[in-house]
């Protein structure tokens, strides 16, 4: 069984380009409804990445319950955020998932509410027109002050803020980027400045970067700010084995 601590966040990364061997056996812990899911995806490369972040996910929280993965119960709130069924989760595990191209990840804490989002920034995409539509003007105007070679990077560290605290909150995109500012410069603190939803949010939720690998950018939300913030390697979770590749602790 593995264990965290109260007021503990722990992030959970993996590459999700396994091999047919073991999707067969992530596969093998999914829900008769996720099992069919995963069989409606067109293309076979995003049904192994479904297939492979959903069973890391299981065999993640099955771990720090002592639950066979495949017997874990989940369920949504208003706005989709999944989370364990209340009936399953009697150790009030908390947790929230991402992926982005072939990168899995997953924050788990205990009593915390957590939001995480990384995204694959080595893309072509028009990121100012993105931008434009859907950040604050204030915002915008960082954006046009910063070299344009670091734009791209400044784009994404704001998205990503900014996603992490809104799928902490269980809203993810339902609600827009626009009522919510962040700092992303390098002058500039971790820290949500404004929200026209909740006054309150700025000082409650706390902002951590996380830098998994070269080419994603990545951000942590919490409500309350952790004491500890370790980092596991999940790629050998299936076979029950942890690794520990980094720790790492902000005790400020």
């Amino acid at each position: 069984m593995m264990h965290i601590g109260k007021n503990e966040v722990h992030v959970w990364e993996s590459f999700i380009d396994a091999d047919d061997e073991t999707i067969t056996g992530y596969f093998n812990l999914l829900s008769d409804d996720e099992n069919q899911l995963a069989l409606r995806f067109r293309f076979d490369h995003h049904r192994k990445q479904y297939v492979a972040s959903h069973g890391l996910l299981r065999s993640i929280l099955g771990g720090y319950l002592d639950i066979d993965p495949k017997l874990l119960a989940f369920c949504t709130n208003q706005y989709g955020k999944p989370q364990l069924s209340l009936d399953k989760n009697i150790s009030d595990i908390r947790f929230n998932l991402s992926h982005s191209h072939n990168l899995f990840i997953v924050a788990v804490s205990l009593g915390l509410e957590v939001g995480i989002d990384i995204e694959y920034i080595n893309r072509d995409i028009n990121f100012m027109e993105i931008a434009k539509s859907v950040f604050l003007k204030r915002e915008i105007a960082k954006f046009n002050s910063i070299p344009e070679n670091l734009q791209k990077t400044a784009f994404f560290r704001c998205w990503t803020r900014k996603e992490a605290y809104l799928k902490g909150k269980g809203h993810g995109l339902s609600t827009n980027l626009d009522r919510l500012e962040v700092s992303f410069l390098y002058s500039e603190s971790d820290a949500i400045l404004s929200c026209k939803d909740s006054l309150e949010d700025g000082k409650t939720w706390h902002l951590f970067d996380i830098a998994p690998f070269p080419g994603y950018i990545g951000s942590l939300s919490t409500e309350g700010k952790p004491d500890t913030i370790k980092y596991f390697n999940a790629a050998s979770i299936l076979p029950k084995t942890i690794v520990t590749y980094e720790n790492k602790t902000d005790n400020d």
